[in-house]
């Protein structure tokens, strides 16, 4: 999650609430959700999953 965190940083540097609001965007939104659950079903809530996780143990 550090690296996608860093990749996110080099355009915007997300607090903690927005890093999580951002994983729960990859969830809601249509889009986002479609291409990662096209990698694998359910890997959009275990990448926001992962996210808040993330943000809870780094950004908190």
């Amino acid at each position: 999650m550090d690296a996608h965190y860093q990749g996110i940083c080099r355009f915007w540097t997300p607090d903690a609430a927005a890093y999580k609001g951002l994983g729960q965007t990859y969830v809601d939104d249509p889009r986002f959700r479609s291409a990662y659950d096209k990698v694998t079903a359910g890997l959009a809530e275990y990448q926001r999953d992962a996210m808040v996780a993330y943000a809870d143990a780094r950004l908190s």
